[in-house]
């Protein structure tokens, strides 16, 4: 039985549109669940405390989920 020789060029095609594949999806996951997780609708005043503060603003929007 003789064995296949693998093509390079197929397999780094296949393997470099997998990764990309994988980025996107990594991307749109944290886009979505960063808008369904912090409350977008206090961004103004989140900015203006922030700013005043000088606190990062997702620490902000962590205390304010976590005492929703």
């Amino acid at each position: 039985m003789k064995k296949r020789k693998l093509k390079v060029l197929p397999v780094l095609t296949l393997s470099l549109f997998t990764a990309l594949l994988l980025i996107v999806a990594i991307v749109v996951i944290v886009r979505v669940n960063r808008e369904t997780v912090y409350p977008t609708e206090y961004s103004e005043i989140v900015e203006t405390v922030s700013n005043e503060e000088g606190v990062s603003e997702h620490i902000i929007y962590a205390v304010i989920l976590a005492e929703s």
